[in-house]
């Protein structure tokens, strides 16, 4: 994963930089992150937060990690120097080019999407598939293995069931942190 930051970061638009940072810190659905719009950023208690509309119209919301929310700024700054500023209703991630034939498209595409992440994973790994749903189970596998609660990942990344977000985990055995040696019988 830092290798791929890393990379993006160093040669990537900031569009391609600003996605990828917000698809593998956010868990968010393909979907959701194509349909953000300006006015889902919020600030609360000093936090960056994205407030969307999920699967099944659920609204979530979710804390935007530092980093990324450094690259969102810098994506919206580009716009502006580009003449393309994003207002509060319009869409946050807009394709660079016009395809349509004189006609602006407004949200990027679930094609140009997994067009992005599939570019920058493939210089990292050419031999894994990874498509923008990846990202998600990163975030989420990523998340379990470092010790955040299981009811916590699922409520952040809107499973309706803990089972569906128990799919994700894939822990290796760590014996030498058993829970058997929080037993204080001895």
């Amino acid at each position: 994963m830092k290798h791929l930051f890393e990379l993006v970061t160093e040669k990537g638009s900031k569009l391609h930089v600003s996605i990828i940072h917000l698809a593998f810190t956010s868990g968010m659905r393909n979907a959701e992150l194509r349909n953000i719009k300006l006015r889902d950023f919020q600030v609360h208690e000093g936090v960056r937060v994205l407030r969307y509309i999920g699967k099944g119209q659920k609204v979530n919301q979710i804390a935007i990690h530092p980093t990324t929310a450094h690259h969102l700024d810098q994506y919206l700054a580009w716009m502006e120097e580009k003449g393309r500023k994003i207002g509060p209703d319009d869409f946050f991630f807009q394709p660079s080019k016009n395809s349509h034939g004189g006609k602006l498209q407004k949200k990027l595409s679930h094609t140009a999407l997994g067009y992005i992440v599939k570019k920058w994973a493939r210089k990292v790994n050419p031999s894994k598939r990874i498509t923008p749903h990846s990202a998600r189970a990163t975030v989420i596998s990523s998340l379990l293995d470092n010790g955040v609660d299981i009811y916590t990942v699922s409520q952040m990344v809107q499973h309706g069931d803990v089972r569906v977000t128990q799919r994700y985990m894939k822990r290796t055995r760590k014996f030498n942190q058993s829970p058997v040696f929080g037993l204080n019988f001895f």
